[in-house]
């Protein structure tokens, strides 16, 4: 689902007037970061295989060198992989693909990855199936440890899988869950479902039965948020599917840009890569010292990580199709700014859509006059929080700036990381 936030009005049309004094649009420029190569297979050590062959590796472990890790193991609660279907692969293969993923994570936002190591019960080989959203490693990998039926523990950068153990009473344990614990469930199994924070308890069962882990998903029973079960296996299963809910909290990105125009012969110079708080700051005020330079502050907006977040300020020019003044069309003027951000590592992926047009009514031929007048496309990684200018420059040598600074958020508007 789109969100869009559409402003009209006379001061902003006014002042947006000021700022598109152009002329005619150049090709956009367009720069891509590179795949995902979720497929791959990573380099990651699994204590114990069976067939006693190395672990292959990734297309991204073959071209880089292998540096000292940029980032320490209590980050990979943060550190986020883009969205993946997992079916039918043993825990191994799964952490596998994962490993990859994270890898290419790391390429992409410039990190270099921690050599973590698995140690997984000898000669275990259940399967799993996940529908993993924009999710952080840690929280994943947890994921799939209850998915198989294990519980799982960290240790520096090796994740230790161990098989529960049978309770020594045979009583029923009991289990927390939060409200929306049912259409969480749903989410993983891949129901689509309405805006409900809770599965009635007589679906429950089914959507335990489809994940299709659990020896005995009849017995568990939902109270109130207690939920029960006298299996030891299901028991450590669904705690560890809660603890790896806990740990990956849904995220959201807010999104608040600059529309700089720079008339020619004005001499800055536009950073390369991207600005922080502070270096962002320094460039609002060297912008502000130049004579005939026009910023415009666009709304925030939010959106989900895959979403795009629309931000409009337009008008329409309603205008005759022809000369004989019978029939009309309607222009849309102003500008149109389209973001859709997905977390990777500690930021986000960029594909940012923008455009500026103007129009009037051409007085020798009472038609529309449409001209468009700046025209981005780009895809680029950002660090959180962090500003990504994007430019273009016209044949006259006057240049467009969009500043786009997409910063996590969690449900309550609250930014998910302290700036660095």
């Amino acid at each position: 689902m789109n969100r869009k936030t559409m402003i009209a009005g006379g001061l902003l049309l006014a002042g947006l007037a000021l700022w598109l004094g152009v002329r005619e649009a150049v090709s956009s420029a367009r720069r891509t970061a590179g795949d995902s190569g979720n497929d791959r297979q990573a380099a990651v050590h699994f204590p114990g295989e069976s067939d006693g062959s190395p672990a292959r590796k990734t297309k991204v472990s073959d071209r880089t060198e292998v540096r000292r890790a940029t980032h320490v193991p209590e980050r990979l609660r943060e550190f986020l992989l883009p969205p993946m279907e997992i079916r039918g692969l043993s825990l191994q293969a799964a952490l596998a693909k994962l490993l990859a993923a994270y890898e290419d994570a790391c390429l992409i936002s410039g990190e270099s990855p921690l050599r973590l190591k698995f140690t997984l019960p000898p000669g275990f080989d259940a399967r799993v199936n996940a529908n993993l959203g924009n999710s952080n490693l840690d929280g994943s990998i947890r994921l799939l440890a209850g998915l198989a039926g294990l519980t799982v523990r960290r240790d520096g950068a090796e994740y230790l899988f161990e098989i529960p153990e049978a309770f020594s009473d045979g009583q029923p344990r009991k289990i927390e869950v939060p409200p929306d614990f049912g259409s969480q469930l749903q989410r993983l199994v891949g129901i689509t479902s309405v805006d409900s924070s809770e599965v009635p308890r007589s679906t429950l069962q089914e959507t335990l039965a489809r994940l299709g882990i659990l020896n005995n998903p009849g017995a568990v029973r939902l109270t109130g948020l207690t939920l029960t079960t006298p299996d030891a296996k299901d028991h450590a299963i669904l705690k560890a599917l809660l603890n790896s809910m806990a740990s990956d909290s849904p995220i959201q990105y807010r999104v608040e840009p600059k529309i700089v125009s720079i008339p020619a012969g004005t001499d800055i110079d536009i950073p390369e890569g991207t600005l922080d708080t502070a270096g962002m700051g320094v460039f609002m005020r060297e912008l502000a010292t130049r004579r005939g330079v026009d910023l415009l502050t666009m709304p925030s907006a939010t959106a989900r990580p895959g979403e795009t977040a629309n931000i409009d300020i337009i008008r329409e020019l309603i205008a005759p199709t022809d000369a004989s003044g019978q029939e009309f069309e309607t222009h849309e003027t102003g500008v149109k700014l389209g973001i859709t951000a997905t977390g990777i590592g500690f930021g986000q992926q960029l594909d940012v859509n923008f455009s500026a047009v103007t129009g009037d009514i051409d007085p020798a031929t009472g038609l529309a006059k449409i001209s468009v007048d700046a025209s981005i496309e780009e895809s680029a990684w950002s660090p959180d929080a962090a500003a990504r200018p994007l430019v273009q420059t016209h044949p006259d040598g006057s240049r467009i700036l969009v500043l786009v600074a997409p910063t996590l958020v969690d449900a309550t508007g609250r930014p998910m990381k302290e700036p660095d």
